[in-house]
């Protein structure tokens, strides 16, 4: 799932990363792949005698760069001289909350 942040009349600056472009997914065993590009995995622990909830958070990592462009996307907003938070329209906040649904749904899927 692609979650893109859109707000109108809003100029979207793009930070420069370097990061593999998503989206990314995970496949068994949390491995994390972008298309058909191994990008990592996430341990389950047992080396180092732990257990850890190994496609939870593989699930999260997988969303990195989703939650990146959220996060980017909020930051650029430009917000008016003398603008209050409190004074936020409704669809804006909407379509913030929305998104912000939508990458928790996916972080937490099949849990």
């Amino acid at each position: 799932m692609q979650v893109s942040l859109l707000m109108s009349n809003q100029k979207i600056k793009t930070m420069k990363t370097e990061h593999t472009p998503g989206p990314w997914h995970v496949e068994q065993s949390g491995s994390i792949y972008a298309k058909n590009e191994y990008i990592g995995i996430a341990l389950d622990g047992r080396p180092w005698g732990k257990k850890l909830p190994q496609e939870a958070n593989a699930r999260l990592m997988a969303a990195a760069p989703e939650l990146f462009e959220f996060v980017e996307k909020l930051s650029t907003y430009n917000v008016p001289v003398g603008f209050s938070a409190f004074q936020i329209t409704p669809v804006v906040l909407e379509i913030i909350v929305d998104n912000a649904k939508k990458l928790i749904e996916k972080i937490e899927e099949d849990e």
